[in-house]
């Protein structure tokens, strides 16, 4: 490996880190392993997985009503529709006092995307770029300031106004009350509180601010709303994976515990790519599976699970059964001479929270930023390759991360020391 910017004193202190996190592609398989997980009867309850560890969180869904996305360039907003939650458009901020629904024209229903956790229902109507829906983006002062009143109708037949009124150097600021402005209250949610988490839940009965996600999950399962075609769409119950897990859904297996095999190059970073459809119901015969489908979930480290749902208990149990097997395991060290292109990072090290340039002499397609835990903490990708990159530092604390970079020519792991 040739690092531009380094002494190899620097390569030789982290070189048994590296081994942790660096590979060549292998078909090593492991024992197939059977595991389920439960929704609790009503599927009342969130249930957050890794293959690597098994459960590693569960929550009430009841128990909140907008997420709110605390990732380093996050400014996603969802609501609670797996329970039957509506969002619509009111009007600008100055129909924030008059808001009433006696002759009001309702609007279209605004959704979350199951597809992206980006595009929640708060973010509908954005160009995708600076106008992110429930604001726009300040070139100059990086600010995202809204200007938009919007009507939550909570599963419960309750009404909420609310207005996302800022998004400046991480700290969401918003308002919300009654219809008649009664029980106004206005917080502020700090992402620097819950680094290493997606989204983070509030209640708007009780203002509580929830921290429900654990820090390590590849899919979580839980009731979500997904348009079945047509513009239909249907409360479902199925897997969302986590930010940089990617997935490849292979069908047609004649025994999808063994057959079929993964092709690096084919992982979708759709977050409903396991989503619901798994299964399929029979008025009057129930759920049955999809028997001859197999899912590879390539989780935020690099390994590859083969994933193959065993059983759906429906709503009497929540139960969800599956069959799972390491495909192939990223921990596994390579030589140096594997090395595909030279890169360059730098400064490394790097301060908490320092921005930090990424370099290549191969065109970068995607880099991500990981903890030494394999959790994800920044990424990105382009269309077209790039060669040069500034990389935010927002999320990086004390000690050792790894960068992944992926380029036409193949994936590297590079290590990041953060004093």
């Amino acid at each position: 490996m040739k690092n531009l910017n380094n002494s190899s004193f620097l390569l030789k202190q982290v070189a048994a880190f590296i081994a942790l996190f660096t590979s060549l592609l292998s078909t090593q398989a492991q024992d197939l392993l059977n595991d389920q997980v439960s929704l609790a009867p009503g599927y009342s309850d969130m249930v957050f997985y890794s293959f690597s560890e098994g459960l590693t969180g569960t929550a009430e869904q009841a128990a909140w009503d907008l997420a709110f996305d605390v990732t380093p360039m996050g400014t996603g907003i969802r609501i609670n529709g797996g329970l039957g939650a509506e969002l619509f458009f009111y009007g600008t901020g100055e129909d924030w006092d008059t808001a009433d629904t006696t002759d009001w024209a309702q609007s279209e229903t605004l959704r979350n995307e199951s597809s992206s956790w980006d595009m929640g229902a708060f973010n509908q109507g954005g160009d995708g770029m600076f106008d992110l829906g429930w604001g726009v983006y300040d070139l100059v002062t990086h600010v995202v300031s809204g200007d938009k009143v919007y009507l939550y109708y909570a599963p419960d037949g309750g009404v909420k106004k609310v207005q996302i009124q800022s998004l400046d150097l991480e700290i969401y600021s918003f308002k919300f009350a009654d219809l008649d402005g009664e029980n106004l209250v206005e917080m502020t949610i700090d992402k620097a509180d819950y680094v290493g988490r997606n989204m983070v839940y509030l209640n708007l009965v009780t203002t509580e601010v929830l921290d429900l996600e654990p820090l390590n999950w590849d899919v979580m399962f839980f009731r979500y709303m997904e348009n079945v075609g047509g513009g239909m769409f249907y409360s479902v119950v199925g897997g969302l994976v986590n930010r940089g897990v990617g997935v490849q859904e292979l069908s047609e297996l004649l025994d999808p515990t063994v057959d079929g095999t993964y092709d690096l190059e084919a992982f979708s970073d759709l977050t409903n790519e396991i989503g619901s459809d798994w299964k399929s119901y029979t008025p009057g015969v129930g759920y049955s599976l999809v028997a001859d489908r197999a899912y590879f979930v390539k989780n935020a480290g690099g390994s590859v699970w083969r994933l193959v749902f065993t059983a759906y208990e429906g709503s009497t149990t929540g139960v969800i059964g599956f069959d799972y097997a390491l495909a192939y395991d990223a921990s596994v060290a390579v030589e140096t001479s594997t090395i595909l292109h030279e890169f360059a990072l730098y400064p490394n090290p790097v301060r908490s929270n320092q921005n930090f340039t990424v370099t290549s002499n191969a065109s970068v397609q995607a880099v991500r930023v990981m903890d030494s835990a394999g959790r994800l903490i920044w990424s990105a990708g382009f269309d077209f390759g790039v060669q040069s990159l500034i990389v935010p530092g927002t999320g990086l604390r004390g000690g050792v991360h790894i960068v992944e970079i992926q380029t036409d020519l193949g994936i590297q792991r590079v290590p990041l020391i953060v004093d």
